[in-house]
């Protein structure tokens, strides 16, 4: 068993390209380029020993082992942004009105 994880960045980039359909998608939604989204997914690729997307020319789709670790990783990324960023509480402001006259 590995100790280490892999990067947090690399898991994010994958997440969004498997779940939006391609790398621009992808970059646009984290404000990246899609070079640097394609990077970060072989990055992780590299670290897994395994292929995640099947690419064929500009089209791309999850292999097994894709659809597995997108499955496995939705809950905990999901978990660990509303960890981070947690839903704000309904504003509570009070709206005071005063009249002259």
């Amino acid at each position: 068993m590995r100790e280490r994880l892999p990067p947090l960045f690399s898991l994010q980039a994958f997440e969004a390209a498997a779940r939006l359909g391609n790398f621009s998608r992808a970059a646009a939604e984290l404000h990246l380029t899609p070079g640097a989204i394609s990077r970060q997914v072989r990055q992780l690729e590299e670290w897994c020993g395994q292929t995640l997307f099947e690419r064929v020319g500009n089209a791309m789709r999850l292999t097994a082992e894709g659809r597995e670790l997108l499955a496995r990783l939705g809950g905990p990324l999901a978990a660990l942004h509303e960890a981070v960023y947690p839903e704000p509480q309904e504003a509570r402001t009070t709206l005071q009105v005063a009249t002259l006259g």
